[in-house]
């Protein structure tokens, strides 16, 4: 049981890091200069210059990616662009809302699938009815149940 968890956490840390080093790489792709998003059409080759080597973009991209990753490993996401403030601390006051909102949807989700579940399980026709209407639900485009 232990060498099966480990190995869950492994790959669950694995697939982390693919995912973040792919979503890295992909934000390297994109067309368009960032510190011209941030400062605009007008801004004076100094300005830019200084607001390159402030957000990194003077470094070549696996410094970059060396120096991110390592912040991220401490839980340093960095500072918000468009706030100015910290970005765990964005995250940190936004945490509480979040987490009512999921044990809200986790509990409504609970007291309509136990009952359901039960009557399911009690009576076969119920449980044919409520496999057929959840295999529909389910591939049916979410746009069109709104």
């Amino acid at each position: 049981m232990r060498g099966f968890l480990l190995r869950r956490v492994l790959l669950a840390l694995a697939t982390l890091w693919l995912a973040s080093s792919l979503v890295f790489a992909a934000l390297l792709l994109l067309p368009g200069d960032p510190v011209q998003a941030i400062l605009g059409l007008e801004a004076s080759p100094a300005a830019r210059e200084a607001l390159e080597r402030a957000l990194g973009l003077d470094r070549p991209p696996w410094e970059r990616y060396a120096d991110w990753l390592a912040r991220t490993l401490r839980f340093d996401l960095g500072e918000s662009i468009r706030y100015g403030k910290p970005v765990g601390e964005l995250l940190g006051e936004r945490l509480p809302l979040t987490l009512g909102l999921v044990l809200l949807g986790l509990g409504g989700a609970l007291l309509l699938a136990l009952p359901l579940a039960l009557l399911a399980l009690r009576f076969p026709l119920w449980d044919l009815a409520l496999s057929g209407l959840m295999a529909f639900l389910q591939s049916v485009p979410t746009f069109f149940l709104g």
